[in-house]
């Protein structure tokens, strides 16, 4: 599948500057909206004052009520091992490859992500379990073939890990099966053969 994007500029008119603020009419929610280009850059300001018209929010709401940070929160993650980092250091990732070979095996060349990588997005706390998701945290699927030539290994390594059938691994989410049956059972259903295991 190759993926075609189009979308609009969330844009306020008549206001140069984001809405963040709590709402007026509906009480315990907060707008955050108007965030144009530079709101990537402006996320953890934007976090920051959210925070604080939260706590606000839960004060009016609840008196007793008070927010505070988790005693095991853990502000930054550790740093992770990514193979397109040490294209020029190949003697420190021969060292991780002897640690553990799965990050010796590329699964994406476009992004040139390992098997490792994926690996440790799908056993993480939150997990990565869609082909998406695995997109979105490792970049596999990103680059120019848009996934046409490590989506079938993702597929199947998602399959493999989560223990599941690949007719159940999805693009993204709910409803959104990449493969639809597997190949004897349509010849079965129809009398047409494919040449592969399983029909797209």
């Amino acid at each position: 599948l190759i993926n075609s994007f189009a979308g609009l500029r969330a844009d306020i008119e008549g206001r140069d500057d984001f809405i963040i603020e709590a709402s007026k009419k509906i009480r315990g929610f907060i707008n955050v909206a108007g965030i144009e280009s530079p709101g990537l850059s402006s996320a953890p300001a934007i976090a920051e004052m959210v925070s604080g018209i939260l706590k606000e929010v839960v004060k009016e709401i609840s008196p007793r009520l008070e927010l505070n940070y988790k005693d095991d929160f853990i502000e930054t993650l550790p740093e992770q091992p990514r193979f397109a980092d040490y294209l020029d250091k190949t003697g420190k990732w021969q060292e991780i490859v002897e640690k553990d070979a799965d990050y010796g095996e590329i699964i994406c060349r476009c992004e040139k992500v390992s098997k490792g990588e994926m690996l440790r997005v799908i056993h993480q706390p939150v997990p990565a379990r869609s082909l998406d998701a695995i997109k979105r945290r490792i970049r596999a699927g990103m680059g120019r073939c848009q996934g046409g030539f490590c989506s079938p290994k993702v597929l199947k390594i998602l399959s493999e890990e989560l223990k599941i059938s690949p007719l159940k691994i999805t693009k993204k989410g709910k409803d959104s099966e990449i493969l639809k049956t597997k190949t004897k059972d349509m010849i079965k259903e129809t009398g047409v053969k494919f040449k592969d295991e399983v029909r797209v």
